[in-house]
């Protein structure tokens, strides 16, 4: 093909394009039958003054549009499945933020050692469990300060998410709520705490903030008896209510503790410790001291 010839045809494909691009964004009115004419049948109509082809005379194999018809859904279902990770890949980000749940924060990430092995072994193990709603669990684990029980609790939580995400789960209790909270004890006692200037819609708020912590599918409650000190009897009052009604619901638990779980019904009063053993108790330790990193003075490091 010579360069004239070459440049006809470019110009009859320009041309097709531009009647093709024109057909498909505008709607045509049919003169003789007094009826507007879709974008699709002008393009159908341009597409045979440009080729000389009649559509109507065009034979299709059965098979080829079984084939078409096929691909079509299989390109369907990808984009649906594409969404559906999408969407819940969000909704779970979106969960941790409510939670506080350190996304960084997971099994694969934390360092494994000999002291924390059984630890995170039995935390798997936990959470492999409790998708069976009939029996309520709880994991306890001790620890000393430093051995890195707050770090296990947000590894827990993403693992919770991870797995609940896999199943395209949703909470069926109350869809309010995030599928985990990490919390520590103070902040529950604090939603008993009755302030005497405290308004109808400030007491329902800390009400309200009590009962997601009854009613969310997995709680995470990190530091019982603090400073290894025992619960005063208001503390037990609390925590005695908050075992009672998730062991009604059969909601999981998981509770960090730095009292020696040998003395933790001492700490703790009898009848929280009767709270504790109404769920299937999995108990754990940290082993080991302190994983922070000592603090440098005037070159060196202090006890």
């Amino acid at each position: 093909m010579d360069s004239k010839d070459q440049e006809q045809e470019t110009a009859k494909q320009g041309d097709l394009l531009s009647a093709v691009t024109q057909a498909t964004h505008q709607d045509a009115w049919d003169a003789q039958a007094k009826v507007p004419q879709s974008a699709f049948a002008l393009l159908l109509k341009v597409i045979e003054e440009h080729t000389g082809i009649n559509v109507n005379d065009v034979k299709v194999d059965p098979y080829d549009i079984y084939e078409m018809r096929r691909n079509e859904v299989t390109e369907v279902a990808a984009q649906v499945k594409e969404r559906q990770e999408a969407y819940y890949q969000n909704f779970m980000n979106q969960m941790r933020q409510e939670a506080m749940v350190d996304p960084q924060c997971t099994f694969a990430k934390l360092e494994l050692d000999e002291n924390n092995k059984a630890a995170f072994t039995d935390a798997n193990n936990f959470l492999k469990s409790i998708n069976n709603k009939l029996d309520h669990k709880m994991l306890l684990i001790f620890g000393d300060r430093g051995a890195g029980k707050t770090s296990l609790c947000h590894a827990i939580a993403n693992k919770y998410l991870s797995l609940k995400t896999a199943a395209h789960y949703v909470a069926v209790r109350n869809n309010r709520l995030p599928l985990v909270l990490l919390t520590n004890f103070d902040e529950i006692k604090k939603t008993w705490l009755f302030l005497s200037r405290e308004t109808y819609e400030e007491k329902k708020e800390r009400e309200s903030r009590f009962q997601a912590f009854c009613e969310v599918d997995l709680l995470i409650i990190d530091g019982l008896c603090n400073d290894n000190m025992a619960l005063e009897s208001f503390a037990q009052k609390v925590l005695s209510e908050l075992l009672r009604i998730r062991a009604n619901h059969n909601l999981p638990l998981v509770i960090t503790t730095s009292i020696n779980l040998q003395a933790i019904h001492r700490a703790i009063g009898d009848q929280c410790y009767e709270g504790i053993k109404s769920f299937n108790v999995l108990a754990t330790a940290l082993l080991g001291g302190s994983r922070r990193p000592n603090i440098c003075f005037n070159g060196a490091y202090l006890p």
